[in-house]
């Protein structure tokens, strides 16, 4: 006999009764995201399809705000600084496959 159908009959059952819904007030925001949002001006805006792609595949989203700047938003970070320092990171990453081309940082 299998464990499982041995065990069934162990198994203690909460009776309807026992089951109490959760009370909190934030309840709403229990799942809350944090976007961080860092804009980047670029030298090029040739560079904005080739730069965007690339954020893209770091799981970021991207919105491009004129010819020469985009908004990079980094939707997993837990705060403002650590997706600061990710677009940082990121653009460091780049950059060094880039030499020629400076970007910058913006807020």
């Amino acid at each position: 006999m299998p464990l499982v159908a041995r065990l069934e009959d162990q198994v203690a059952r909460l009776a309807d009764d026992d089951l109490v819904a959760e009370e909190r007030s934030n309840a709403t925001f229990e799942h809350v995201a944090v976007f961080v949002l860092a804009g980047v001006r670029l030298p090029d805006p040739t560079l904005c399809a080739d730069l965007r792609d690339y954020f893209h595949r770091w799981g970021c989203v991207t919105y491009v705000v004129k010819a020469d700047v985009i908004e990079v938003i980094v939707p997993d970070a837990s705060g403002y600084r650590q997706g600061r320092r990710e677009v940082q990171l990121y653009l460091e990453t780049w950059r060094t496959h880039h030499p020629s081309h400076e970007l910058e940082l913006i807020d």
